[in-house]
């Protein structure tokens, strides 16, 4: 198991920091983060999910975000900052779709989201992270009625930008482990301009109706 205590100290010591509201929880700054949420967003057209369940939430961005999209569904986020928690719950006070819970463990929902909670590996031990996060990508899967949503930074970015409190994946060994473990329907987007990838994995296909072929 990793050292998630030092992992928890360093997103609140990020959170108490001068900053945007992305750099706050740990990102490079707003736009870094909003990137990934749009990218999220899109992986999930064509499954109307009407909860979500927002894991590692921080201070619930990804609701702000949701909720300037139009979605009106349920909304759990859970951190294992207390701190983190505390501050997501003031700011939606009066969002009576939401709750916040401090927690490890995965809430039922239509589909479960990770934003950035598998890259601050405060240099744990890789083989010991690698473990850690599949079983949690095992145990959104379990709690998710339709699918999740995740990423990773890449082993495709370059080496010399690398930090050592960061962990970095392969995406094809990952593509693997989610066809193999979890679905066949998945969707993955490298696309965006960033050090990372996004996975997006589904029980059965898209709701979206099939394209018509004109001939």
């Amino acid at each position: 198991m990793p050292n998630l205590e030092s992992i928890r100290e360093h997103y609140e010591k990020a959170l108490r920091s001068p900053g945007d509201s992305g750099k706050r929880v740990g990102w490079r700054d707003t736009s870094a983060q909003m990137t990934r949420f749009n990218c999220i967003f899109q992986l999930l057209t064509g499954y109307e999910p009407r909860s979500v369940a927002d894991i590692g939430c921080g201070t619930a961005d990804f609701l702000s975000f949701l909720r300037a999209q139009g979605w009106a569904g349920e909304y759990i986020g859970t951190d294992i900052s207390q701190e983190m928690i505390e501050d997501a719950s003031k700011r939606f006070t009066g969002d009576a779709h939401s709750k916040f819970v401090v927690t490890d463990s995965p809430p039922q929902a239509d589909v479960v989201v990770a934003s950035g909670i598998f890259n601050v590996s405060m240099q744990s031990d890789a083989t010991i992270w690698k473990e850690y996060c599949e079983d949690l990508i095992r145990r959104m899967w379990q709690s998710a009625g339709q699918g999740i949503v995740f990423n990773m930074l890449s082993s495709d970015s370059d080496p010399d930008k690398r930090h050592l409190d960061l962990s970095y994946f392969d995406p094809s060994d990952l593509l693997c482990f989610v066809r193999k473990q979890l679905s066949m329907h998945v969707r993955i987007d490298q696309t965006y301009g960033q050090f990372d990838f996004t996975v997006a994995v589904f029980r059965s296909a898209s709701v979206t109706p099939k394209i018509k072929i004109l001939t």
